[in-house]
């Protein structure tokens, strides 16, 4: 899981490079989705593995190919280009907190009086956060898109659990990318059409392939499979170190300067998180 957290730490970085100058949001989506679904399939061909699903799991696989590879991943690459690559790795790792409040409602777990405690000190650090851009007059859209994409991915990995049980890992990551891609193929694909080719740089085939290898094929892959050895509620705390990775990084390699107040509310934003992921129950 340590490995996976700084896979897509990197990721928020190089992508955050590449969409200021070398790719557009769009066609970034559909190229990530496209190699991440053939390669998915191929890894399935080389191994022989039967594709076939149980026809009780395609609403699942329906959920988990929309809300984790579609929507999250057009939602986090429209926010992060809107908004820095910290601010979008904070509100990312709000996903434990949905997670925790759509596992609630559903009866999958009981919720402690301490988690509930961390699910209000953590909305106390996103109101710091987003409302201190606010204040100044700045624009927050690309931070509630990113907030968004933290719903959709907490969906995601309540709706994989049972999928990745069943179907093994490389079988789940394969046929939700291919559904994700299809679902949002309607809205990216007429972007490959205004992409600049020619001006599209090293870093923008870099951040593509690295998003597609490394950050979807494989990260997801090991992400699905740590969800099937466990349970989605105690992997998804791992989320909360993606900030300080991806904070360390922007300040290293984007020079970019992080204010006291966006400190304060990241702060208050993973303490609520880890409360809200301590002594979880699950029923």
């Amino acid at each position: 899981m340590l490995l996976v957290i700084v896979i897509w730490a990197g990721n928020n970085v190089l992508t955050k490079s590449a969409l200021e100058e070398d790719v557009t949001v769009r066609t970034y989506v559909f190229l990530r989705l496209l190699i991440v679904s053939t390669l998915s399939f191929a890894l399935l061909a080389i191994r022989r593995q039967p594709l076939r699903v149980d026809r009780s799991d395609y609403g699942r696989f329906v959920v988990a190919g929309v809300s984790g590879f579609g929507a999250y991943n057009l939602l986090f690459v429209m926010g992060l280009s809107r908004t820095s690559a910290f601010s979008a790795a904070i509100l990312i790792a709000t996903a434990p907190i949905f997670t925790l409040l759509f596992a609630s409602a559903l009866g999958i777990e009981r919720v402690f009086p301490r988690q509930w405690l961390g699910v209000a000190v953590a909305f106390v650090g996103i109101v710091i956060f987003v409302g201190e851009k606010l204040l100044h007059g700045l624009p927050a859209s690309g931070d509630l898109l990113n907030l968004l994409a933290a719903v959709c991915f907490a969906i995601y990995g309540l709706t994989t659990q049972d999928l990745v049980r069943r179907n093994g890992a490389p079988l789940t990551t394969a046929w939700s990318a291919l559904i994700g891609f299809v679902a949002i193929a309607p809205f990216t694909a007429g972007a490959l059409t205004d992409q600049d080719w020619q001006g599209m740089q090293w870093r923008g085939w870099t951040a593509v392939l690295y998003a597609a290898v490394l950050s979807m094929f494989v990260a997801y892959t090991l992400w699905s499979w740590a969800i099937g050895r466990s349970t989605a509620g105690r992997t998804v705390p791992y989320l909360f170190l993606i900030p300080v990775f991806t904070g360390l990084f922007s300040v290293i390699f984007l020079r970019d300067d992080i204010g006291v107040y966006q400190l304060v509310g990241a702060g208050f934003a993973l303490v609520g998180v880890a409360l809200a992921r301590r002594s979880a129950g699950v029923r």
